[in-house]
């Protein structure tokens, strides 16, 4: 058992652990409430890491005859479908 008494003690705690923790049922990869992922704020650092070092080897650019992408207003400013090639940058050393 679970220890803690209750109709539902034996039950598997991660049994519907993940039910509604995020908006129309999304999955939520550090968790909300308060079992939120304690390396949350490590793993968003780490990330941004990552990407800037990616960013530091790479040209992004519109491909050849496609037209800029428009904004789209939704809460937060977005472009519409974007679609760009990834070129890696020429080492000149």
């Amino acid at each position: 058992g679970g220890g803690g008494g209750g109709a539902d003690a034996d039950a598997p705690m991660a049994k519907g652990a993940l039910k509604g923790m995020g908006p129309g049922g999304v999955y939520v990869p550090f968790g909300a409430g308060p079992r939120v992922c304690i390396g949350t704020g490590f793993a968003m650092m780490e990330s941004a890491l990552l990407l800037a070092m990616v960013a530091r080897a790479v040209d992004v650019r519109l491909r050849p005859g496609v037209d800029p992408p428009r904004p789209r207003a939704l809460i937060t400013l977005r472009p519409e479908n974007v679609r760009l090639d990834v070129v890696p940058k020429r080492r000149w050393w």
